[in-house]
């Protein structure tokens, strides 16, 4: 469920890998993927603003960036690519935020007393409670609830959900649409199609994926 390989039509492909912040399991799966993958390149769901935090030991709710950042490394000439753009979207989170809570104050308290106890049992089945059960949990575990509570999020706050996802992940998905491009032009006349991995949130994946699907036809329609 944490995995997606993604073919493009150039013969590259982008290996998808979900993760939970802070999970060990995520942090070991990351590390084998990249291993097994050899990727040219690999992006990682951060703002650049964060770079210089990859290599600070106790910046331990990333964990899984900074599992994926030293296995890269250890690849020659992998690039690594910081690029999560939540920072830049902050305003449409706002306007969001307002056409879903300050316009429609009815419509949004309804819907969250409608499930509120949903949503509380689902966050029980991710582990999201005060022992922080999540960061030892089995992702494939988590993504079912967690992706049913995504779903009640984008319906309580559809504006909202859009900046904060939506724009998010075609935002990624361009950004790795570019890398396969980029490096397979580099290795073109070695006849080697490129191999881009990408580390993003478990919510991302779906949103992700059918943005790629989107383009995919796109470019062969072309």
């Amino acid at each position: 469920k944490c995995l997606r390989i993604l073919s493009n039509p150039n013969g590259s492909k982008i290996v998808l890998i979900g993760t939970i912040d802070g999970n060990k399991n995520s942090c070991e799966f990351v590390s084998k993927v990249i291993n097994i993958a050899q990727p040219d390149a690999v992006m990682l769901e951060l703002s650049p603003s964060t770079e210089r935090r990859l290599n600070n030991e106790s910046w331990s709710e990333k964990a899984e960036f900074k599992t994926a950042n030293q296995e890269a490394c250890k690849i020659s000439g992998c690039e690594i690519v910081l690029d999560d753009q939540l920072e830049n979207v902050s305003i449409n989170i706002i306007v969001g935020l307002w056409n879903d809570i300050v316009k429609h104050p009815l419509r949004f308290f309804s819907l969250c007393n409608k499930y509120k106890l949903r949503v509380s049992s689902l966050a029980s089945q991710c582990g999201w409670n005060k022992n922080k059960d999540y960061l030892n949990r089995d992702p494939d575990e988590i993504y079912d609830p967690l992706i049913e509570i995504y779903k009640m999020c984008n319906e309580i706050l559809p504006n909202t959900y859009r900046a904060v996802v939506d724009d998010r992940d075609q935002i990624m998905m361009n950004c790795l649409w570019n890398l396969t491009e980029l490096h397979t032009d580099r290795y073109r006349s070695w006849n080697t199609p490129a191999v881009i991995v990408g580390v993003v949130g478990i919510g991302h994946l779906d949103g992700i994926q059918r943005y790629h699907d989107i383009k995919h036809i796109d470019s062969n329609s072309v």
